[in-house]
């Protein structure tokens, strides 16, 4: 599901806060550290997001550069298309957190 006013996966982040969540007995300093994974995760898929759509306005208003753009949007497609939930949730088990 999107966020209509940002066009983000509200279930994608759901997801990432309920895990993180989850991990509250864990000693302050994993759980520090956990929330800055998640946090610099979070700032990665916006920014990545918003050169996506930057790189697509530029390609539209100016197409001589489409092959440098469009190799640039492959990789930040693969990039958003990663998926780390399956190894944070490996860590948090480890921890002793509920996911």
């Amino acid at each position: 599901m999107k966020d209509n006013s940002t066009g983000k996966n509200k279930d994608f982040y759901s997801r990432g806060k309920q895990m993180f969540d989850q991990i509250q007995p864990l000693k302050p300093p994993i759980q520090e550290d956990i929330d800055l994974l998640y946090q610099a995760n979070s700032a990665d898929i916006e920014a990545l997001e918003d050169a996506r759509m930057t790189l697509s306005v530029i390609k539209e208003m100016e197409p001589t550069f489409a092959g440098i753009i469009n190799s640039s949007l492959a990789l930040i497609d693969k990039a958003l298309g990663m998926s780390y939930g399956d190894a944070m949730e490996r860590v948090a088990k480890r921890a002793g957190g509920k996911v």
